[in-house]
Parts: C-alpha cells; sequence; structure tokens
C-alpha cells in the first residue's frame, strides 16, 4: 500500500473502487450512455475490428453497459465483459440478450482479473475505465494482470491520457 493510499484511507477517502462503483452507482447506464454518440462508438468498433483477431477471444475491460462489448460479439467475436458495477454489468446482460448475443459478463475489478492465464486473444480498456484507477499501484497491477490473462502473441488496448506531472495546487 502506497502512502497516499494509506493517508488517504485515514482520511477516510474512498479507494478507486469504491469512487467508481458509487460514481456510476449514480450515473446509471443511461447516463452513461448520454455522454457518448453512438456515431463515435461506431467509429471506435469499427477500428478495433481492424485490429482484433478475426474472431478472437476479447476482454473488455470496464465494459459498462455494453458499448463496445454487444457489437463486438454481434461481429464475431467471443467477447468476455467486465466491470466493478453490478447496475452496468445488468444493462449490457440485457443489451446483450435483447439481440440473442453470446456474451459473458463479469462483476469484478480490473486490478484481480478473475480468469485463467491465456485465456484471451486481446483485452480493451477504452473510455475512462483505465483513467479510474487513481493509483499507480492499481495500474500496474492491473497491467499484470491483463498481462497475464492475454494468449501468447495477444493484443491489447488501453486508453487513457498521457501522463502529466502533477502541479501544484
Amino acid at each position: 500500500m502506497t502512502s497516499v493510499t494509506r493517508n488517504a484511507q485515514s482520511l477516510g477517502v474512498p479507494s478507486s473502487e469504491n469512487l467508481s462503483r458509487s460514481f456510476y452507482a449514480q450515473l446509471g447506464a443511461e447516463g452513461l450512455a448520454n455522454r457518448t454518440r453512438p456515431e463515435w462508438d461506431k467509429e471506435i468498433v469499427g477500428a478495433l475490428i481492424e485490429m482484433l483477431p478475426e474472431h478472437g477471444r476479447v476482454l473488455d475491460v470496464g465494459c459498462g453497459y455494453g458499448r463496445v462489448t454487444v457489437p463486438l460479439a454481434r461481429a464475431g467475436f467471443a467477447v468476455h465483459g467486465l466491470d466493478l458495477s453490478p447496475s452496468m454489468i445488468e444493462a449490457a446482460r440485457t443489451a446483450a440478450d435483447a439481440e440473442g448475443l453470446v456474451v459473458g459478463l463479469t462483476i469484478a475489478s480490473m486490478t484481480t482479473l478473475p480468469f485463467a492465464a491465456d485465456s484471451f486473444d486481446a483485452v480493451i480498456c477504452l473510455w475512462s475505465a483505465f483513467n479510474e484507477l487513481l493509483e499507480e499501484a492499481e495500474q500496474i497491477r492491473t497491467i499484470a494482470e491483463v498481462w497475464l490473462v492475454l494468449d501468447l502473441g495477444g493484443f491489447s488496448l488501453i486508453e487513457g491520457r498521457p501522463y502529466e506531472e502533477p502541479t501544484p495546487s
């Protein structure tokens, strides 16, 4: 545990996971959907399809309500979505079921992926999901977990802001 994490916990500041769970419980799937545009999602999914191994096994970390997970399943990928938020996973399940798609969905943390080594041909983590890991140790753990579950020669795409040195308050 880093000193920042210990200090935050001693001050009663919630962890990254608790903050995310609380935020998405309040925002809900509809609120999150209102933060994007269908044409953006379509463009992202199209670009992913070009990069991913044909009909590969894909893990979508921080899948939210399935805005990338469901279209990838529709395109023939064996997709599994993972998210901390039970309501987001339920919304993804509802969307997949409405189209008769088989999509694995798991409520879990990206810092401790509940999958065996070499389970996926590709792991994606898009939009703001990785940015919600506030501690460097959480980010490192997540990258190690992604590496573990990727099959040899697998592909990973983690989208996030470039690192910037902190500025004085």
